[in-house]
């Protein structure tokens, strides 16, 4: 009895593979080979009218379809072909959709994925011959798991440039290599210190196409640029992207329909080049918008190299709301000044006898330890140790701007620097580097003073 049955049913996969599978009525088959024709298939007879039918396939895992038309009789609209208002076959793969009509035989077709579904729409007049079609299956190789992590859940990360680990990663979208859910909403947030930028490359990419991005979407922003990506393929890639804000958002968005494989992305954040070296005409200077967050109260160390021909010249500038500054500069050509009031009165600590307008590279370190005051030039040609008066060790400048290689003349200062300046920074921070990056708080008073050095330069 139970070979019998087992014969019955060997005869009727051949009888349905040789006669075809019929894509009505709607339904879910597994299969990895086979035919499917248009609703009650004959080249002699037509298709029926005001059907609407989906066959849905799966072939297992670990597999692509192949399809090829043996047969294809369409009704199509002949005042727009391209279009198939009339009759149409639709191969649904994934997010794509591909729409055949008309008399010719459409090309082979390759899916993508495991699962594809074959949809058949005729009108109410004009029906023809119908369709028939093989399909296939190949295997494929499992594809890696990717490395990084999704870019589900919302969280954010802070960048260390101490812990090597977070320098570098890669986001991608939920459930990837598969495609992703609908109905998704997450945000991964890079806090990338100043000194720093972000560089971006896609690995993979594709989400459901529109125009203007307004179904899937994936948005890479700062505080001073923002690029929405959709679409794409394996061989369109979205271009790399250079951020160089605070807060890099790498925003995903889902609507409710279409799904799409995703995408895979890396990032890796980078030390800032541009503007390491400048050279000054004095017209324009740098500033800090909010210079608070970025002072060490206790302490400073303040390093660069310069080289001028200019007899004095002013390097920094910040005061607080009352008595509290910090100025650094040099005058007359031989004195180099580190002056510093902590709110219980002024030190004025200054190397005098030096050559510094001789337009050669002088090295200078300045640093504060409580106190107690340090200058350092040329690595010890001139050095000297000062203190603040009174009892009090912290620099409270709140809110404040500070200046770097000028400052507006209601300033009263020093004339604005003349000259190159190389590695410049203050407390771990880069001021010209981060102008020329455009960095938030950052700014550059007629950068077109101001050029990057030359080779001849350095």
């Amino acid at each position: 009895m139970e070979n019998w049955i087992v014969l019955c049913l060997s005869l009727l996969a051949l009888v349905l593979l040789t006669e075809g599978i019929s894509i009505c009525p709607s339904r879910e088959i597994q299969a990895t080979e086979g035919e499917v024709t248009s609703p009650n298939y004959s080249p002699t007879g037509p298709y029926p009218s005001d059907s609407d039918c989906t066959l849905a396939i799966d072939g297992g895992d670990d597999v692509i379809f192949k399809i090829k038309f043996n047969y294809f009789q369409v009704e199509e609209d002949e005042d727009d072909p391209n279009v198939c208002n009339y009759d149409v076959l639709k191969i649904i793969d994934g997010p794509r959709t591909f729409r055949y009509c008309g008399r010719g035989i459409p090309p082979e077709y390759t899916s993508t994925g495991n699962k594809i579904s074959i949809a058949f729409q005729s009108d109410s007049s004009f029906e023809l011959g119908g369709f028939n079609a093989s399909f296939s299956t190949i295997r494929v190789e499992a594809p890696e798991p990717p490395t990084g992590s999704s870019i589900c859940p919302t969280r954010e990360i802070k960048i260390t440039p101490d812990s090597p680990d977070t320098m570098n990663g890669s986001l991608y979208s939920p459930n990837f290599p598969n495609f992703h859910p609908n109905n998704q909403r997450c945000t991964v947030t890079l806090d990338v210190p100043d000194n720093y930028k972000t560089v971006v490359w896609f690995k993979k990419f594709s989400l459901q196409y529109s125009q203007t991005c307004e179904f899937d979407k994936l948005v890479l922003s700062d505080e001073l640029d923002s690029s929405t990506q959709c679409g794409g393929s394996a061989n369109q890639l979205p271009p790399p992207m250079e951020l160089k804000g605070k807060k890099v958002q790498f925003a995903f968005t889902s609507d409710d329909k279409t799904s799409a494989a995703g995408f895979q992305l890396k990032y890796n954040v980078t030390r800032l080049q541009e503007g390491r070296c400048v050279c000054t005409t004095g017209l324009g200077y740098v500033t800090i918008d909010n210079y608070k967050p970025r002072n060490n109260r206790k302490q400073d160390d303040i390093q660069f190299e310069f080289k001028s021909t200019q007899s004095s010249g002013m390097i920094m500038y910040a005061k607080g709301f009352y008595r509290d500054y910090i100025y650094v500069g040099y005058k007359d050509s031989k004195i180099f000044m580190y002056h510093i009031d902590l709110g219980t009165g002024e030190a004025k600590t200054q190397t005098t006898n030096l050559k510094l307008n001789d337009n050669k590279w002088h090295k200078v370190h300045l640093t504060r330890a409580d106190r107690v005051l340090t200058i350092t030039i040329d690595d010890g040609v001139a050095s000297l140790v000062g203190q603040t008066p009174g009892g009090y060790n912290r620099l409270d400048i709140p809110t404040s701007k500070a200046y770097f290689l000028g400052a507006p003349t209601s300033q009263n200062l020093l004339p604005n620097f003349i000259g190159c300046i190389r590695d410049f920074a203050v407390d771990g921070y880069e001021p010209i580097t981060n102008a020329f990056a455009e960095k938030p708080d950052y700014l550059i008073a007629r950068k077109s003073s101001m050029k990057l050095c030359s080779a001849s330069d350095e």
